[in-house]
């Protein structure tokens, strides 16, 4: 085989001899396609369940990829044992957007709303479903309304550097939502929000989360990261947002 035969996602495992001079590649095309049911541990290995069959993930990759959350979809790559070698997200149910602001309405069905622009521009009104995970936690009722309430004392200024630096601070969204940010979300079959990620990281959340970078500081740089540019109208002033830099991939030190 030579290497011009050799095709994106193909996993190549490598043998070589004792004494170094010999070596055999296997090229293994195995792949599948489907949603996550469960992901857990057998004696220190990742098993993943994809529909009713379980999948060992090799070590060497569990080390250092990001492993797939329970209901999520992906595409497996196997290697020559059989095991889990690479994973492809193109095609998750993940979307990014831009939080303008939470709605709470509890006159209404549903309660919890959501306005958002799209990563294709597009500002909506987004119904929440009854039960949304935020931030690793799932929430539901009373639950929800709090989290998507923001604090009696809380000012979108709150959210500013300084009254002449209009970049905005890191959004900290440990009790409620805070407006203004980027958010990776995911809507279920009826249109309805059931998934939110913010760059607030809690103790039930794995490296697979959405990170802030500081463009300020150019000391890392990560590929595959969206970015939004969006004017925010501010006391009759409209202000380019700078911070919004946000990715769910590990960075490269440059």
């Amino acid at each position: 085989m030579s290497y011009d035969e050799f095709v994106p996602w193909d996993v190549v495992s490598i043998a070589k001899s004792f004494d170094n001079k010999v070596l055999r590649a296997v090229v293994n095309r195995k792949t599948i396609a489907g949603k996550v049911n469960s992901i857990g541990d057998d004696n220190g290995e990742k098993v993943i369940t994809v529909g009713s069959d379980e999948y060992y993930i090799a070590k060497n990759y569990a080390k250092f990829a990001t492993l797939p959350e329970s209901g999520s979809t992906a595409t497996f790559y196997f290697d020559y044992y059989g095991k889990i070698a690479a994973i492809d997200f193109t095609n998750a149910t993940n979307k990014y957007g831009f939080l303008i602001r939470t709605i709470v309405d509890e006159a209404s069905d549903p309660t919890c709303m959501i306005r958002l622009m799209s990563q294709d521009g597009v500002v909506s009104i987004l119904p929440c479903a009854e039960k949304v995970k935020i931030d690793g936690t799932s929430y539901t009722a009373g639950g929800l309304i709090d989290k998507m309430t923001p604090s009696p004392t809380f000012v979108i200024t709150d959210r500013y550097l300084s009254a002449t630096d209009k970049t905005l601070k890191e959004a900290d969204n440990s009790s409620f939502i805070q407006p203004y940010q980027m958010i990776v979300y995911r809507t279920n079959s009826a249109g309805q929000i059931n998934y939110i990620d913010t760059i607030y990281k809690s103790t039930t959340e794995d490296n697979n989360t959405l990170q802030a970078i500081n463009p300020i500081n150019n000391s890392y740089y990560y590929y595959n990261t969206p970015v939004l540019f969006v004017a925010v109208h501010l006391s009759d002033q409209y202000v380019l947002i700078r911070r919004d830099y946000y990715s769910r991939h590990r960075h490269l030190k440059i």
